[in-house]
């Protein structure tokens, strides 16, 4: 089932802000959820992403709440674009300007965005929230 909500830790709500993360560290950037429904999302993102500025909104629209089927995605303000979708396993996977763009609830509070050629994931955490001492360990491992 496309619900949108279904792919996003349940902890990130309309109105939530949240801080981006190159997997689990180093922290990249910040960004707010406009708008999360089962059948649009709206998330603003200020982040820099490998040496890449990425600002403004990503926004999708689902048909419906099929499994798979085309649906429109926007990045960065351009266009909506008509894109190829799937559900599986937990993830959401959307076709798009020759990649392939996947988003996952993931663990703990984590969401977790993959873009096919990125060799990293794009971990967002609620900023309300604050990481468990797991995920400070894990952190702070980072460094090391």
């Amino acid at each position: 089932m496309a619900d949108l909500t279904k792919f996003v830790n349940p902890a990130l709500k309309q109105g939530e802000t949240y801080d981006v993360y190159l997997n689990r560290f180093p922290q990249i950037g910040s960004g707010n959820v406009k708008a999360l429904q089962p059948l649009q999302a709206d998330l603003y993102v200020d982040a820099k992403i490998l040496g890449n500025a990425i600002k403004g909104d990503i926004l999708i629209r689902m048909p419906d709440l099929a499994p798979s089927g085309t649906c429109k995605i926007s990045f960065l303000g351009g266009p909506l674009l008509d894109a190829p979708y799937t559900t599986k396993d937990g993830k959401l996977s959307i076709k798009a300007l020759g990649r392939t763009v996947s988003l996952s609830g993931g663990d703990k509070q984590w969401s977790w965005i993959e873009v096919s050629g990125v060799p990293a994931s794009i971990g967002i955490w609620p900023t309300s929230h604050a990481l468990r001492e797991e995920d400070e360990m894990d952190l702070a491992g980072a460094d090391a």
